[in-house]
């Protein structure tokens, strides 16, 4: 695999080791906020809607309560919580805002978006651009392509990072190693997009052969949690950066076809599972022993029994390795995570805003919050200066030190790439996802029924790109 030095057409992760961040950066992080020094006469109360729900533990809650004691009663700021949402409900709610759709509710003060939900929003004039609400010396502070991703299509700051994640293949070391002890398996071979492929169709072969009485009764080895960031990453290490259209997918391509090959080849025969659940669903049952996810679905893959068909259970332990690359390609893996978005309104609201953005981005208060369920902090340095054991009762601390490690080292070799700022972006990958998953359904069905299953790929794929 080719390292970051040829990754000529990705934005780059700085390793969040190269920077120190000064211990005055706190004494000075509201300065240049727009605040007054005394409480306000009136205090001003912010509505804020998130999509944290059932965090484990629920440390946004907690953070905001401290903020409204502390920070914000001293500056005359409260932060309300009106809504707490699944991201699809909030992006429903923000296009009917866009629109002025009948029944919409009020803008709330701040909202986590994605980029490209939050485009649309900016071009109604609906979004506070937020670079005059922080100093230099305080945007400085932050990880540079968290905030590039932030800046929309007039190149100014709308989309505020407050955690990101990226992505890594979780796999169940315990069933693995017994797997592996009888066919040679070997972690290294799912380096590659094709190696995992050839190890998830030998996997549903061994396991098919341990009942020989009973045919097609193997396993699947592997899901994704979205096959469209699969699809989308392994085109960006096969160099073709045009995948992702205005309002189409370029599909029509030899790396496409490597792609196709490596995902519905392996699908057809058994080895992939198709299905429309979370892969952490399946993981916990035996039904697969990999998966592609964010490093925020951490807490699903440690160390815990699975519960088989039959009501048994087994206690296993997960490794956490890289991101798989295509064969020859360049590494690179996605850059996840929404950011806060603040509503326009007054001069006065948006400052408010921004002085809760500053302080729970904080490394005291944002490792506390990111790092328990696998999110990472924003701000140069704050992974080498969090106290992993100091972290709230409840955090996974084994496994969050499995995570680090393959992250950190994923930094020095992968390019992290981000989707680009695309108002139909939602509905091509929603569109892509559902005609994909029907393509592996029909061919593992053909195939069952007696089909050829290269003939079956073939013609699949040459339906699939019309």
């Amino acid at each position: 695999m080719k390292t970051k030095n040829s990754l000529k057409f990705l934005q780059f992760i700085r390793p969040v080791t190269t920077v120190l961040l000064c211990f005055i950066l706190f004494t000075g992080l509201f300065a240049g906020c727009g605040m007054p020094n005394a409480a306000p006469k009136e205090t001003i109360t912010l509505t804020m809607w998130h999509n944290m729900g059932g965090r484990v533990p629920d440390m946004i809650g907690i953070l905001i309560d401290e903020f409204n004691a502390g920070v914000g009663k001293d500056n005359g700021v409260i932060v309300s919580v009106t809504s707490v949402t699944p991201t699809r409900d909030i992006d429903d709610n923000m296009e009917m805002i866009r629109h002025g759709d009948p029944g919409a509710p009020e803008m709330p003060d701040i909202v986590p978006l994605y980029p490209n939900v939050a485009l649309g929003l900016m071009e109604e004039g609906l979004l506070a651009p937020l670079d005059d609400l922080f100093s230099q010396e305080e945007l400085d502070a932050y990880q540079p392509q968290y905030l590039d991703v932030g800046r929309l299509a007039d190149g100014k700051l709308y989309v505020f990072p407050f955690a990101k994640s990226t992505e890594v293949l979780y796999l169940d070391q315990t069933l693995f190693e017994r797997f592996a002890a009888e066919t040679g398996a070997k972690n290294e071979d799912l380096l590659t997009a094709e190696g995992l492929a050839g190890t998830a169709v030998r996997y549903y072969e061994w396991t098919d052969a341990l009942t020989p009485d009973t045919e097609n009764d193997g396993k699947a080895f592997f899901s994704a949690d979205s096959w469209f960031n699969f699809y989308a990453v392994a085109m960006l290490q096969l160099g073709v950066q045009d995948f992702i259209g205005e309002k189409t997918l370029n599909m029509d391509n030899p790396a496409f076809r490597r792609i196709w090959d490596a995902s519905v080849s392996p699908a057809v025969r058994g080895g992939y599972a198709i299905t429309d659940s979370y892969s952490s669903t399946l993981a916990m049952t035996g039904d697969i022993l990999a998966a592609t996810g964010s490093t925020a679905g951490m807490q699903y893959y440690g160390n815990q029994n699975i519960t088989y068909a039959d009501n048994t259970t087994e206690a296993v332990e997960y490794s956490i390795n890289p991101y798989p690359v295509m064969r020859g390609g360049t590494s690179a893996v996605l850059q996840r995570g929404s950011g806060m978005v603040v509503s326009k309104s007054t001069p006065e609201r948006e400052a408010a805003a921004a002085l809760f953005l500053k302080w729970f981005t904080d490394p005291a208060q944002n490792v506390r919050y990111a790092l328990p369920t696998g999110y990472l902090p924003v701000m140069k340095n704050a992974l080498d200066s969090a106290d992993i054991s100091a972290l709230p009762e409840g955090t996974d601390v084994q496994t969050l030190e499995k995570l680090l490690i393959t992250v950190r080292d994923m930094e020095q070799t992968y390019g992290f790439v981000t989707a680009p700022q695309n108002a139909n972006l939602t509905a091509m990958s929603s569109d892509f996802e559902s005609k994909l998953n029907q393509a592996m359904q029909e061919g593992r069905a053909r195939v069952l029924a007696g089909e050829d299953p290269d003939a079956v790929c073939e013609a699949l794929y040459e339906a699939f790109i019309q």
